[in-house]
């Protein structure tokens, strides 16, 4: 795509692997891996406003699956049904079918494994060390960075779990990405 593509959402293999992140984060609680550092990457497009929409739409798309979480997941265990929570049930059953924990041990642990989530653009345009410091505090956070070229050339991610990489493979970094 041009510097000036527009995007309005994204895709569903993207939505999927943001699901897959969140899941995995409430198996890892579930193991007693409290204080491990959890990422996910992000990096469809070199440009940066494009990178600055998709972080807008993930952000968003984030809330919305949280929320339906904090909102829904103690009523959904009894029984009460919720479109979104659906959908997280069908990808653990089709995604973490050997995991030792049930649905609905992961679904409880779910609104305490997302809290501290939060979502992050990380471009040229953001300051490279504020990042990296914000990266190694003590206590590794729990992050969903969207960007491009500095995610794959300058900006180590810690407890790299979900990868969503979507790329022209024309520069051979990208196609060892």
């Amino acid at each position: 795509h041009k510097s000036q593509f527009v995007v309005e959402e994204i895709p569903d293999s993207l939505r999927k692997a943001i699901q897959c992140f969140l899941l995995a984060n409430a198996v890892r609680d579930l193991r007693g891996q409290y204080s491990a550092a959890r990422s996910m990457l992000i990096n469809v497009s070199r440009f940066i406003k494009v990178q600055e929409q998709v972080f807008r739409i993930v952000t968003e798309e984030f809330a919305d699956i949280r929320n339906a979480i904090r909102l829904h997941a103690a009523l959904y265990l009894k029984g009460i049904p919720n479109r979104q929570i659906d959908e997280l049930r069908d990808l653990f059953a089709e995604e973490f079918e050997h995991v030792e924990y049930s649905w609905e041990e992961v679904l409880a642990e779910l609104p305490n494994s997302i809290s501290t989530i939060d979502t992050r653009l990380a471009n040229s345009k953001t300051d490279k060390k504020l990042e990296q410091d914000e990266l190694s505090l003590d206590s590794p956070p729990r992050l969903i960075a969207i960007g491009g070229d500095l995610l794959s050339r300058g900006l180590t991610l810690d407890g790299l779990m979900v990868s969503y990489f979507y790329r022209t493979t024309a520069a051979a970094d990208t196609l060892m990405q």
